[in-house]
């Protein structure tokens, strides 16, 4: 654990120097740096995930923290390994992103220093196993990534964005800090060890229901589940490119951890639980891809995207937990095998994504899809990274992201053997609405593909180049390790099946972890076949254009002889058919100036769709608060009495609770 700790300090000196070398050197300083930590940080998690070891640190704090254990086992090592490839990956990419920066007056220091920061409090968050201290480093992760959504502060639409999110983020700690409270009290300490000991023999099943799902909800709003993930479209494509990959690829995953967390802590909760965290989890899937088919800007239609994937994880947990509750542990190893895989993975093509999209806006200064075009031949690396991510994001073989979709599947079905109705039934549901989600995310990636990248350039931006390759190597690296994820699914099985058997309590790893095994080493097997016919493919039809070069020129254009780009789809058209076949269950607001007279000298059409539970329960939530306020503002009179009145009140009321707590 040693190793981790150096890590930790190297993270902490890169911060140090970030602040203090040039502004030109401050990229690279932070790449260089972020790269040492992760790797010290990776060494004793791979070691761990590879043996199942566990290595603990503890020592005893002042009151109320009391006793603080740091514990690195397979469980935390494989959420630290996922936040050290993100940030290795992200520092990279931001070293060549933020050069756009340079010498603007922007608060390049701030912002480095403020990435580091994050890097450090979600490392930190997995080994802690004390309430109150992962209550201050979860806290510490918030106002670090809120300090980088709001670089671009003097934009009103950032600052607005920035500003919601630091709103919904504080709804997370409270939430949070009561599911926390509620354990103290009971358990009589703040100890993680100490809330398994009380809570595994069953005792006391309504105040655990309770505690789970206030940090559930607490947690699920950081991980971005239905109803509150509103803040994900409106804080990612307000910050800067690099920070929306990480934040979407890796910070979410946090909240994934603390519902997991709770699982080992507080065992599994009662089954009406289960079910309601499976249903969310299914809405959270299709609201997501619904609305990610329907937004014209890429980086939030990739927020979107995320709300769906993360309900494509939830799902694998609600199953898991489903199986622990009915005594399959075969079914909960299955389905939380492939929530895991599928973490992983999401992080890998969702970074990849919006480093993709980051290097689009920086060349073209819009993220409009009904503004790009024609950009695959002017950004060839870009455009072939960002098509691997989206073949992956599809979950289409031979790529990563097949994988964990495939174990959910397998988990869904291996719930036939279980004698319980009601779970049969929850299974087919689930099974056929992720088979829609599947359907739907195919939709919706080829649209974005091809209108950023395919067709004839829409706008001026045809004199778009390249990316420079510190922006363009992470993105290949990450998609290299999409299709190595793809091809060797039975590595990823390797890395999460001790962190799987943390959480369900299986014992008999590789007798659980067998029954899967030979379906993956098929998929495997299929994998490589496919990709070796398609180079294949590809090397044939090479040879034949050597010998009778081809010739290019314009598309037919069924006899009209003068084509231009206003002709072909946008991406709205593109999708306008099938978002009318949801119209139903989406707010769409549409904008038209029609044709009047013989020569029109002005008309458009244009439409957004609103996110109903924006509608229906933040914004309402919003206007009550501002109500109440505005009822209570009489407090803040300006009388220095009343404010030392309200102190001393504050302190009686301190040692009221300290006496009976």
């Amino acid at each position: 654990m040693n190793l981790f700790f150096i890590g930790i300090a190297i993270y902490l000196l890169t911060a140090a120097l970030s602040i203090m070398v040039k502004e030109s050197r401050k990229g690279l300083a932070t790449a260089c740096g972020s790269a040492l930590g992760g790797i010290a940080v990776l060494i004793p998690c791979i070691s761990s995930l590879a043996s199942g070891e566990s290595y603990t640190l503890a020592f005893l704090a002042n009151y109320p923290i009391g006793q603080v254990r740091l514990l690195l086992d397979p469980f935390s090592a494989f959420f630290i390994m996922v936040i050290a490839l993100g940030s290795i990956f992200c520092a990279m990419y931001g070293s060549g992103y933020m050069k756009q920066y340079h010498g603007k007056g922007k608060a390049v220091s701030a912002h480095f220093f403020f990435l580091i920061c994050l890097f450090v409090a979600m490392l930190l968050l997995p080994v802690i196993r004390n309430a109150i201290v992962f209550l201050i480093v979860w806290e510490i992760m918030s106002l670090s990534s809120f300090f980088l959504v709001i670089f671009e502060s003097e934009k009103k639409e950032v600052f607005d964005a920035g500003i919601f999110y630091l709103i919904m983020m504080h709804v997370s700690v409270i939430l949070l800090t009561v599911g926390f409270l509620v354990l103290i009290r009971i358990a009589g300490s703040a100890d993680f060890a100490d809330f398994y000991e009380f809570f595994q023999s069953g005792a006391y099943r309504p105040a655990s229901d309770l505690a789970f799902i206030l940090l559930a909800a607490g947690f699920g709003i950081k991980a971005g589940f239905l109803p509150l993930h509103s803040w994900l479209p409106e804080a990612h494509p307000a910050a800067p490119s690099h920070v929306s990959g990480l934040m979407s690829g890796v910070m979410i995953k946090l909240g994934i951890f603390g519902i997991l967390l709770m699982i080992t802590v507080l065992g599994v909760p009662s089954l009406w639980v289960c079910y309601t965290f499976t249903a969310v989890a299914v809405l959270s899937a299709l609201s997501g891809i619904f609305y990610a088919s329907a937004q014209n800007d890429i980086k939030r239609a990739l927020a979107y995207s995320s709300v769906e994937n993360i309900g494509i994880i939830g799902i694998g947990i609600g199953v898991a937990m489903l199986g622990m509750a009915y005594k399959s542990p075969v079914t909960a190893m299955i389905g939380l095998s492939g929530a895991l895989i599928h973490l992983l993975n999401h992080s890998l093509f969702k970074g990849l994504l919006f480093y993709g999209a980051g290097a689009v806006y920086m060349q073209t200064h819009t993220r409009n899809l009904n503004r790009l075009g024609g950009l695959f031949k002017q950004m060839p690396r870009t455009g072939t990274a960002f098509l691997i991510g989206s073949l992956a994001i599809c979950g289409l073989p031979p790529f990563n992201g097949f994988i964990g979709k495939f174990l959910i599947y397998y988990s869904m079905l291996n719930c036939k053997g279980i004698n319980g109705e009601s779970l049969l039934i929850a299974a087919i549901t689930s099974f056929a609405l992720l088979a829609f989600v599947g359907a739907v995310s195919a939709l919706c990636f080829t649209r974005l593909f091809s209108a950023v990248f395919m067709g004839a350039p829409r706008d001026r931006h045809a004199d778009a180049v390249e990316v420079p390759l510190a922006m363009t190597l992470p993105m290949l690296l990450m998609a290299g390790l999409c299709l190595a994820g793809g091809v060797l699914p039975l590595v990823l099985l390797r890395i999460v099946e001790f962190p799987a058997a943390i959480i369900t309590g299986g014992k008999n790893v590789p007798g659980i972890a067998v029954e899967f095994h030979d379906p993956l080493y098929v998929i495997s097997m299929l994998s490589i076949g496919l990709i070796l016919l398609t180079v294949l493919l590809f090397g044939l039809r090479t040879r034949l254009l050597r010998r009778q070069p081809a010739t290019v020129s314009g598309t037919w254009g069924c006899g009209y002889d003068n084509p231009t780009s206003r002709i072909q789809y946008t991406a709205a058209s593109f999708s306008m058919p099938f978002m009318e076949v949801i119209r139903p269950v989406m707010q769409r607001e549409d904008t038209a100036v029609g044709v009047k007279g013989l020569f029109p000298l002005k008309a458009f059409f244009d439409f957004k769709f609103k996110d109903v539970f924006e509608t229906v329960i933040i914004r309402p939530l919003g206007q009550g608060t501002v109500f109440l306020l505005t009822r209570l503002s009489w407090i803040q009179n300006g009388r220095m009495q009343y404010y030392l009145f309200y102190g001393i009140a504050f302190l009686i009321l301190s040692l009221i609770w300290i006496i009976f707590w």
